[in-house]
C-alpha cells in the first residue's frame, strides 16, 4: 500500500490561505478531495470519512502544505482500523515539529463509528480518546496558522489550552505546582507557544493566544471551548482591546503576572531572539 493508493481529503474552514494550500495540494495529489466550511469538528470529520472512497484516507488541514520530503509512492506500514498514522508537521510560527497540522492517515470505518457514536468524548469536544495515534518517522508537512491575527491567536489559545487541560492545570490542586503537573514536555511546549514567534507575521498573536489560555485556565475559566470558534472569536476581539497598543510589551507584562503566581517560568522573545531560538531547534 502506498500513499498514492489512498484518497486525500483537504479539510478547511476559515483559514485565510486555504485556497492557496488547496491549489498546491492538487498539484501534488491531483485526485485530492475537499471538505470546506463545515462547522464543528464532529461533523467535519464525519464528512471527510463519508467523502473518502478508500478504506483508509489521508487528511490534510487547511493551513498546511506538503513538503518536498513527501513521497506519494512511499510504502506504508500495514493498516487496520485500530490506529491513526501521523507524520509530524513543522510550525512556521514557533519552529515546533509535532502533531498540530500533521499528515494523518485515518481508517474510514472507525472514524465513521466514532463520530456517529459521539466518540469525541473529552470535555473539550475535540480530542478523540478511543483511538491510538502512532507517530511515524519523517516530517512531511509545514503548517502556517498565521494568515491573520485571529487565526494566529486561535492557534495559540487552542494549543496552549490543550496542554493545560491534558496536564491537569485547570485543577486547583495543580495551580501552584504547575510544572510538576504538566510534566517537562508540556511545560516546554507552553513556554515555546508563549515566547517564540515574534519574528514572523502575526506570530505575536499566537503568543498572546497562548498566554490568554493559561490565564483562562488559572482563573478557572471554561476549558470546553477549544472547538467553539464563536467563543474564540469573541476572546480574540477582547484581546485586541487589551493588546492593540503594544502587543509585545503587554504580552510580556501578562507573562510576568503569571510567573509571579506559578512556577511556569514563561518568557517572551524579541524577533531576533525568536529567530535565533528556532534556528537552534
Amino acid at each position: 500500500m502506498r500513499f498514492s493508493d489512498l484518497d486525500f481529503i483537504f479539510l478547511s474552514y476559515k483559514e485565510p490561505r486555504k485556497e492557496l494550500f488547496w491549489a498546491e495540494l492538487q498539484r501534488v495529489v491531483p485526485r485530492a478531495r475537499r471538505v470546506d466550511g463545515v462547522p464543528g469538528f464532529l461533523d467535519a470529520f464525519r464528512k471527510c470519512a463519508e467523502l473518502s472512497q478508500t478504506e483508509h484516507f489521508v487528511m490534510i488541514d487547511g493551513d498546511t502544505r506538503l513538503l518536498d520530503s513527501f513521497d506519494p509512492d512511499m510504502e506504508l506500514p500495514p493498516l487496520n482500523n485500530t490506529f491513526v498514522l501521523t507524520w509530524a508537521s513543522r510550525n512556521t510560527i514557533n519552529g515546533l515539529t509535532y502533531g498540530n497540522g500533521s499528515v494523518k492517515l485515518w481508517p474510514k470505518r472507525r472514524l465513521l463509528e466514532m463520530t456517529r457514536d459521539d466518540g469525541f468524548r473529552r470535555a473539550s469536544g475535540y480530542f478523540i480518546d478511543d483511538i491510538q495515534y502512532l507517530r511515524q518517522p519523517g516530517v512531511f508537512a509545514e503548517t502556517s496558522p498565521n494568515g491573520s491575527e485571529e487565526q494566529a491567536f486561535t492557534y495559540g489559545f487552542r494549543e496552549s489550552l490543550r496542554f493545560c487541560v491534558e496536564g491537569g492545570l485547570h485543577r486547583e490542586s495543580a495551580r501552584f505546582e504547575s510544572v510538576k503537573a504538566l510534566g517537562g514536555g508540556r511545560h516546554q511546549m507552553l513556554q515555546t507557544l508563549c515566547g517564540v514567534g515574534s519574528d514572523v507575521v502575526n506570530g505575536i498573536w499566537a503568543n498572546i493566544g497562548a498566554v490568554e489560555a493559561i490565564r483562562n485556565t488559572l482563573d478557572r475559566g471554561p476549558h470546553s471551548i477549544i472547538g467553539d470558534y464563536d467563543w474564540l472569536t469573541s476572546a480574540f476581539h477582547k484581546a485586541l482591546k487589551t493588546y492593540n497598543k503594544n502587543p509585545g510589551q503587554q504580552c510580556r507584562k501578562k507573562i510576568e503576572e503569571i510567573n509571579a503566581e506559578t512556577d511556569l517560568n514563561l518568557f517572551w522573545l524579541q524577533p531576533a531572539e525568536s529567530l535565533a531560538f528556532k534556528e537552534r531547534l
